[in-house]
C-alpha cells in the first residue's frame, strides 16, 4: 500500500476522473498503470484515458512531460487487483519475496528489474516506500511493517500488507461514495 501511496497518494491524484458510459474511471487506478498505447488524437480505446505522467530522461537529466494512455477500472477492488498482478504476479516472485521481507530497499529493486518505474530513481523510490509504509501504520495505530534495511522485529510485513489492502478498499470506498459514487 505504501507502494499506492508513492504512485497515486492512494488514489487521490487521479480522482477527478469522471466514470465514463461504460463505467470506466482512472480513480481506480492506484499503480499508475498504463495501458501500453499512446492516444491517437488525445482519444484512447474503451477501458483507457488519457492522462500525463513523467519520465526520465536521460539526455536531459530530468523527467519529462507526456500523455499517453492509462488503464481505466471499473471499480477500486479491479484497479487494486491489477495493480497488486503487476507488482507481484506471476513471474514476480523475486518481488513478492520482497514484500515480505519488509525491506523498502528491497522492494524498489525488485521493482525495478521489473520496470515498474524509472530505475535510475530506485533510492527514492525506496525511501518513498518506507515513507508511505510509515504513513499507513500510523493510521492503523501499528508499528511500520516496511523500512530500508527491513521492518522491526516486532513488526509483521504480512499483516500489514493485508490491512494497508483493507484501509485503501475502505479509503475508496469511502470517497467515491462521499463524491456521490
Amino acid at each position: 500500500m505504501a507502494i499506492i501511496n508513492t504512485e497515486t497518494q492512494m488514489g487521490r491524484s487521479m480522482w477527478s476522473d469522471p466514470i465514463d458510459a461504460a463505467g470506466y474511471s482512472l480513480r481506480w487506478n492506484f499503480g499508475n498503470i498504463h495501458a501500453g498505447i499512446n492516444p491517437t488524437a488525445g482519444v484512447c480505446p474503451t477501458g483507457s484515458k488519457p492522462h500525463g505522467d513523467t519520465r526520465w530522461d536521460e539526455a536531459q537529466q530530468k523527467y519529462v512531460p507526456y500523455t499517453t494512455c492509462f488503464q481505466a477500472y471499473r471499480s477500486a477492488l479491479d484497479g487494486m487487483t491489477a495493480m497488486l498482478k503487476i507488482v507481484a504476479g506471476t513471474g514476480r516472485e523475486d518481488t513478492r519475496r520482497a514484500l515480505q521481507s519488509g525491506d523498502a530497499t528491497a522492494i524498489a529493486h525488485a521493482m525495478a528489474v521489473h520496470k515498474y518505474y524509472d530505475a535510475h530513481a530506485e533510492p527514492v523510490y525506496a525511501k518513498q516506500i518506507e515513507a508511505g509504509a510509515k504513513i499507513i501504520a500510523d493510521k492503523l495505530g501499528k508499528a511500520a511493517a516496511v523500512a530500508r534495511g527491513g521492518p522491526p522485529s516486532s513488526s509483521s510485513a504480512a499483516g500489514a500488507i493485508v490491512a494497508g489492502v483493507a484501509l485503501v478498499a475502505a479509503i475508496g470506498g469511502a470517497v467515491w461514495a462521499a463524491k456521490g459514487g
